[in-house]
């Protein structure tokens, strides 16, 4: 379905990380995985993406932290990747203030065909 497309995957739970990769592999996306800020701010600063995946609680920062740093930076190599949220942690302020960052905001827990759906929308 999404065969030649990358994506990164920023999630700090090991073991939902590990089904929900599987899930993306299965269905012919390469998956590049960071459980944290550091390292995912390293993979995103280095290489382009299809699309970035990311939790808002994860090692070391925030992934909200992260969309400000790709968004506020126009020569960033991620800058035009359409960003995919996924956290439980979404108060009305942090949606407002994803407003306009992101291309969606899925609440935890959401189905597989909720990311597909998702990601169809931007990767076919």
């Amino acid at each position: 379905m999404f065969a030649g497309k990358t994506v990164l995957y920023i999630e700090d739970e090991i073991d939902l990380a590990e089904l929900i990769m599987d899930e993306l592999r299965d269905n012919g996306l390469k998956c590049i995985h960071s459980p944290s800020f550091s390292g995912a701010m390293t993979k995103a600063n280095y290489q382009k993406y299809d699309a970035i995946i990311t939790d808002i609680m994860i090692e070391e920062g925030t992934g909200d932290d992260l969309i400000r740093h790709i968004r506020s930076t126009p020569q960033h190599v991620n800058h035009a990747t359409p960003i995919i949220v996924t956290s439980a942690y979404l108060s009305p302020e942090l949606r407002a203030d994803l407003d306009g960052k992101v291309q969606n905001i899925l609440s935890k827990p959401h189905s597989m065909d909720d990311l597909f759906n998702v990601l169809k929308d931007y990767l076919s």
